[in-house]
């Protein structure tokens, strides 16, 4: 509980922020929200911060698990849910809501954050159904290969995370796919459509 207060929880704090930091601004690319239309509203930003902290944390969970590992991890996941807190009490959402609202902004992470993990392992098909459900999963119509194109990027970034290792991820390290780069195949089916 008071590890924060070891030089190891220390470390792994300042990791946690800089992923975080990391996240936040490949999350906030306008690409995702114009090209690739991801919802540009509160639940549609917290969807592109659950998939970026999700697969990392999902990677940080695979191979040999160690003590680092699941610190880092937490860390990671207080540092989201601070700043989401910040973020609910900036929109005016009340001391009594936060509290409710929090606790389904956890439960809906920890959720995508399984079925992304599970998605990838098990192939494109599996990873474009999460991106449907969870991503578009308040969009009326989505184009199939807009769709796609998402997850030809999320193949991407998993592919990314590991290449990196467990030490540059603990050194909070980081770097993203360019999401300009998976812009051709999106801009293509909306124009078809």
């Amino acid at each position: 509980m008071f590890q924060f207060l070891t030089k190891r929880g220390r470390a792994a704090k300042r990791a946690a922020r800089d992923l975080y930091a990391a996240i936040l601004k490949q999350s906030r690319n306008p690409v995702f929200y114009t090209h690739f239309a991801v919802p540009d509203t509160v639940d549609g930003r917290f969807e592109m911060i659950a998939l970026h902290c999700g697969l990392l944390v999902d990677r940080l969970y695979q191979n040999e698990v160690q003590p680092n590992d699941r610190l880092l991890a937490q860390s990671l996941f207080d540092a989201m849910f601070l700043n989401l807190d910040w973020s609910c009490r900036e929109m005016g959402i009340g001391d009594l809501g936060v509290p409710r609202h929090m606790k389904r902004l956890m439960a809906a992470f920890k959720g995508r954050a399984f079925a992304y993990g599970e998605a990838t392992r098990s192939g494109r098909g599996a990873t474009v159904h999460a991106l449907t459900r969870n991503v578009y999963g308040t969009c009326k119509t989505i184009d199939n290969a807009i769709v796609e194109s998402l997850a030809a990027y999320v193949d991407s970034l998993v592919y990314s995370l590991h290449d990196k290792t467990k030490a540059d991820i603990q050194c909070g390290r980081i770097t993203f796919p360019a999401i300009e780069e998976f812009i051709g195949a999106a801009h293509h089916a909306q124009r078809v459509a």
